[in-house]
């Protein structure tokens, strides 16, 4: 006789006639009058055997699809980390994750909800860079800064919330205006992270740039920003691929009939431009950041939305688009690989 437990993240519903379970792949209906005993046991962590037919294919059925597993293997810690792999049926190196360093440019929307994710989630190791200062509009726009932080810099409140809430992060910061190519490149020499994020956008160029440095540092870089209503993830690019931010500005060059080129483009600055989906699709920016990031940090490139592809959301209508990049023998980032 064996005691079984739901896994954290399933979700058990009933009705007369069914119990629904679901929270992975697909839900699992169960007859209420076969599985009543059973789903009771379970529940309440009784040691039971199945008794009919139907109850071993159902207790099968659960098994496989990675609702149950036995009470000594159960992952009860609060883990909110194991608890997304385990979710995937990933197997990971927790110490390994949890250790890497990350490097995230920038502390405004994105940059500042990246940065709280990881250390909500158990990354111990997260330095970020900025120079600006929290105003209402960061207040309004994410969830991360609050009126008691409006006048400070964001690296310092971001320092200040994550001691309050997470202790065993280690969070450093430097206010810095990230426009001073050769300081942050030594920035990034000195700091030796596992992933460098880029969650600012001072102008299209700059992207070129930090994209060559991390191949030629031998590290990987993941873009993410928004504009308006239009999430952009990715692209999340490696060195040991022949793809680069080179590849999608050929791109939109092709696309724009030439008009349009990243090195040589600047951007307009317009102050008061507001979109009514900026307050909730930052939120959404940083969830699906979060996934991108520790799919990578586990080895699971192929189950990534932005590794080596950029996806845009319209966080209004959730229409998505998908492009997947490739550069040609000739580019430039051939020479890393």
């Amino acid at each position: 006789m064996s005691i079984y437990t739901l896994k954290p993240y399933v979700d058990i519903r009933e009705n007369e006639l069914y119990y629904v379970l679901s929270g992975g792949e697909k839900s699992i209906v169960l007859d209420k009058k076969q599985a009543f005993r059973m789903m009771t046991l379970i529940i309440d962590k009784k040691s039971f055997e199945c008794n009919t037919p139907y109850e071993s294919e159902a207790l099968e059925e659960l098994n496989i699809s990675g609702y149950i597993c036995k009470h000594e293997d159960a992952n009860e810690s609060g883990d909110r980390l194991s608890y997304f792999f385990e979710s995937l049926g990933i197997n990971f190196q927790k110490e390994e994750v949890q250790k890497s360093k990350i490097l995230v440019l920038g502390a405004g929307g994105g940059g500042g909800t990246i940065v709280y994710l990881l250390a909500q989630i158990g990354i111990y190791n997260i330095k970020c860079i900025d120079f600006d200062k929290v105003e209402i509009s960061d207040i309004e726009k994410t969830f991360v800064y609050r009126n008691n932080n409006i006048g400070e810099f964001k690296t310092i409140a971001l320092k200040k919330i994550i001691n309050e809430n997470f202790f065993n992060v280690n969070f450093s910061y430097e206010n810095r205006h990230l426009s001073n190519d050769s300081n942050l490149e030594k920035i990034i020499i000195e700091y030796k992270p596992d992933i460098i994020i880029n969650a600012i956008d001072p102008k299209p160029s700059h992207k070129m740039w930090l994209n060559r440095l991390c191949f030629k540092l031998k590290l990987p870089v993941f873009f993410m920003a928004y504009s308006y209503e239009t999430i952009i993830l990715g692209p999340f690019l490696s060195y040991r691929t022949n793809v680069c931010y080179n590849s999608y500005n050929r791109h939109v060059k092709n696309t724009s009939h030439n008009v349009i080129d990243f090195e040589k483009i600047e951007p307009l600055k317009i102050q008061g431009n507001i979109h009514p989906s900026t307050s909730f699709n930052i939120n959404i920016l940083g969830a699906f950041s979060l996934k991108e990031i520790l799919l990578y940090l586990s080895g699971n490139t192929e189950k990534m939305l932005s590794h080596n592809k950029i996806l845009f959301l319209n966080s209004m209508t959730m229409e998505a688009n998908q492009l997947e990049l490739l550069c040609d023998a000739d580019c430039e980032c051939s020479e890393y690989l």
